[in-house]
């Protein structure tokens, strides 16, 4: 299936929805996947994350895990890793506290997150693996998965 194309007219107007309501997780879902193909172009980076999710992280649970898989998607389209200078103080102590309460495979991603903004590995459930290599070894299962599945008739 080919995906559509955003125009820079539809991308304002998700932009308008977002500035309006920016703890909305709906709104910036839509606004992140309409980044993906503007004029045919995946755009987004980690400004477009903070952009889209910074509000929805601070506000919910469920709005640091869209933060931090839209941080993953980056980092796997692009090798993009999380930076430093666009993580304000508030942000940086909601994702440290909400830390503990995420499960599994979305604590891993948020640990790695955390670890390339503060160059430091993040306590974990599982102290002899560092976060990216928990992340790999995500990463390389859900490749695994995705090469099987694509073999099936």
């Amino acid at each position: 299936m080919k995906k559509r194309h955003t125009s820079q007219d539809e991308l304002s107007a998700l932009k308008k929805i977002l500035v309006a309501e920016p703890s909305n997780l709906d709104a910036a879902n839509r606004y992140w996947d309409a980044l993906s193909s503007v004029g045919g172009h995946d755009v987004r980076s980690g400004g477009f994350v903070i952009e889209a999710y910074r509000a929805c992280a601070l506000a919910s649970h469920e709005g640091v895990i869209a933060f931090a898989r839209a941080y993953r998607e980056l980092y796997e389209r692009s090798g993009e890793t999380p930076r430093r200078e666009l993580f304000d103080e508030e942000l940086s102590q909601v994702l440290e506290t909400r830390l503990s309460a995420l499960r599994d495979h979305d604590q891993d991603i948020l640990e790695w997150i955390l670890a390339s903004v503060f160059r430091r590995i993040s306590p974990s459930r599982d102290s002899n693996r560092h976060p990216q290599a928990k992340l790999l070894s995500h990463q390389q299962e859900f490749s695994t998965t995705r090469r099987i599945a694509n073999d099936l008739p």
